[in-house]
């Protein structure tokens, strides 16, 4: 019986989310195994995270230390039409290019969100907007 119940839940969400063009979990969180580079999941190493499944902190928790240079990591939610936003708090000085990625933008060395045609990204220490290359933007 709770079986079909999910699966009635599964086909309602499926079904809105093809009408609002957000699909993905309930809650967004991070994507552990599309990380590039090293970085700290609210305080813990991520690849603790990946290979001891009773070290699974609250990863819907999204803060993110970047240990390394060109750390990059994406959401576990797709977004394919509408208008959505996100906010960030950087708590550090540095570069940092901060965006939307589709599938297909490969993160590896100086290669992240923005340095392809397949994101786009806004750096605001460089003042700068990426999709493939840069241009002068914001403040």
């Amino acid at each position: 019986m709770e079986e079909k119940i999910q699966e009635e839940i599964s086909k309602g969400y499926l079904h809105r989310s093809k009408k609002i063009g957000r699909i993905g979990p309930l809650k967004t969180e991070l994507d552990i195994e599309s990380v590039y580079g090293r970085l700290l999941f609210a305080g813990q190493d991520y690849n603790a995270l990946i290979t001891d499944p009773f070290e699974q902190i609250d990863k819907l928790m999204l803060d993110v230390e970047a240990t390394s240079s060109f750390v990059s990591v994406r959401a576990n939610t797709a977004v394919f039409k509408g208008c959505y936003y996100y906010e960030i708090t950087l708590l550090c000085d540095g570069l940092a290019q901060v965006g939307w990625a589709q599938l297909q933008t490969p993160f590896e060395h100086a290669n992240g969100v923005g340095d392809d045609r397949h994101s786009y990204a806004f750096d605001g220490h460089r003042k700068k907007k990426w999709n493939g290359g840069d241009e002068p933007y914001g403040e």
